[in-house]
């Protein structure tokens, strides 16, 4: 989420050359003159021009020449006045200004008062309240309050920077328009785009084509359909954006956020991967409220993760993520996810009401009953908590009515219960299972080709279970045990369950039920989706 705030510096500096485009808008209507207004004049030297073939006749200035035209004054060593075309023709030490206090210079102008046309050449600046604009050429079309550079221009204010090839002004239309090989680029990011639009009623700013944005970290944010930018609400839109980094890659469909609020959401289909611990969330809506630390997924999310050649997946109705929460002299992230909470693995089954992950123990907890399978085992309890030891399986503990069972091939349940139980992992498998407290144990013998040979129940305060590649090798009583063995003739149907015993097997997940939140080609199936402007 640190990266979206990145789209929305880079959107916020556009304020810094709207300004240019508001004092172009004045200018030009500076220059608006009616065909009957006289122009006024001064300078130190008068005289007519030399008249050749063909070349109309006209007056010579020279020296402190001004020229004044409604509110737009021309200043410069000379000028040529063609007084009945209504045409001046000014150079040398050229300055203009404007009503609204904007500074013009330029190698020479052409100013046509009857077609209200001025034309500036060569070395062209406009200056304005801290902002500087740079083009070659620059023309100004008064009647239709459309001003126009075609050879490149460069818009300079503090530490931003923006140019173009080509671009204009429409105060009819109230919109400027930059174009073909859009940059913005200041020390916190460069932008470039392929046209940039700005409507200065709504003052609305939309990026068109090819978007592309790097900052300083070297984040990268791309989108191949542009975006919006609200220099008044502060509210920002990009569509099918990636956000790339070193860590982490982010893609939404439709990305808005307000700057003011620091509030973002991400809409249509979402992506975010971790690169560094291989992990994948998918959904449908996201928020991200940066001032509360939180953000939320959900709409069918979805996270996989890579362990060990495998691949881990997670469902549930929604996952949140806590940043920053302050307990003692740490700070804990949390990650929850919560409703209907579900995963899978080759050897890994579970579901929970709802599940959470602390960073300051690096614990996740599952919550409410949760039942987990693992190979031909069930484990449930009123809680189960996973310790991870630098991000690989480390502990198990199952608290309160822990319960193991397991069914043998001819449909006999063989059952351990206790107080809790901890199970301990190794290479992220079960190496031994501890059950501590008010342990019982129920076991059935087998003897050849499956006929039941008879039935071991043990009690214990402490059993042990060794396991071998996920299997029972070895069981082992603690602390005076004490049991009885039955042969078939004598186990009574009654006595075949521990209290507590439930065998929730029609509750295990399918590996279906995940692939069918996995979002089949994410980016180029929503190519053709209609968006909002």
């Amino acid at each position: 989420m640190q990266l979206i705030r990145h789209i929305h510096k880079t959107t916020f500096s556009l304020s810094h050359w709207i300004t240019f485009l508001v004092c172009l808008s004045l200018y030009t209507t500076s220059l608006a003159a009616d065909k009957q207004s006289k122009i006024k004049y001064s300078a130190d030297k008068l005289e007519g021009g030399e008249q050749q073939e063909g070349q109309a006749p006209y007056k010579q200035f020279t020296g402190h020449v001004v020229f004044v035209h409604e509110d737009f004054t021309i200043r410069g060593d000379t000028a040529q006045y063609y007084d009945k075309q209504g045409i001046v023709y000014a150079t040398g030490n050229l300055q203009m200004t404007d009503r609204e206090g904007g500074i013009m210079v330029a190698d020479a102008v052409t100013y046509d008062t009857n077609q209200r046309v001025a034309e500036l050449r060569g070395g062209v600046v406009y200056q304005r309240d801290g902002m500087s604009f740079y083009t070659e050429e620059l023309d100004y079309f008064v009647k239709e309050k459309k001003g126009t550079f075609k050879n490149g221009g460069t818009l300079i204010q503090k530490d931003d920077q923006l140019r173009s090839e080509t671009g204009y002004y429409d105060d009819k239309n109230k919109l400027a328009v930059f174009t073909n090989q859009v940059e913005l680029a200041n020390p916190e990011y460069t932008l470039g785009c392929k046209q940039l639009i700005y409507h200065t009623e709504t003052k609305l700013a939309e990026f068109e084509g090819d978007t592309k944005i790097v900052t300083k970290e070297g984040e990268t944010i791309t989108t191949p359909l542009g975006g919006t930018y609200n220099t008044e609400t502060k509210d920002a839109l990009f569509r099918q954006a990636t956000v790339d980094a070193k860590d982490y890659s982010l893609y939404g469909h439709l990305i808005k956020a307000n700057q003011d609020k620091k509030y973002y959401t991400l809409d249509g289909q979402i992506e975010l991967v971790s690169k560094k611990h291989e992990a994948t969330i998918t959904g449908e809506h996201s928020y991200y409220d940066q001032e509360k630390g939180v953000a939320e997924i959900y709409g069918q999310p979805l996270l996989q993760r890579t362990v060990e050649g495998d691949t881990l997946y997670m469902i549930a109705d929604t996952f949140k993520f806590i940043e920053d929460q302050q307990k003692s002299d740490s700070k804990d992230h949390v990650i929850q996810a919560y409703d209907h909470v579900k995963i899978y693995k080759s050897d890994l089954q579970g579901k929970a009401d709802s599940t959470e992950y602390h960073s300051i123990d690096s614990t996740i907890y599952f919550h409410n009953q949760p039942v987990f399978w693992s190979n031909d085992s069930q484990i449930t309890a009123e809680n189960i908590n996973i310790v991870l030891q630098e991000e690989a399986l480390d502990k198990m503990h199952i608290n309160t009515d822990a319960f193991m069972v397991s069914e043998d091939e001819i449909g006999n349940y063989n059952q351990i219960k206790g107080k809790e139980m901890v199970a301990q992992f190794q290479d992220n498998k079960i190496s031994f299972i501890d059950i501590l407290g008010n342990g019982e144990s129920i076991f059935f013998i087998l003897a050849e080709e499956g006929v039941l040979a008879g039935m071991n129940y043990l009690r214990s305060s402490h059993i042990r279970i060794d396991m071998q590649d996920n299997s029972l090798s070895k069981i082992s009583f603690f602390v005076q045990p004490v049991g009885n063995f039955y042969p078939p003739v004598k186990i009574v149907p009654t006595e075949k369950q521990l209290v507590g015993f439930t065998w929730r097997i029609h509750e295990k997940p399918g590996i279906e039920e995940f692939l069918a939140r996995k979002p089949q080609q994410l980016k180029t199936s929503l190519l053709s989706t209609p968006l909002p402007k």
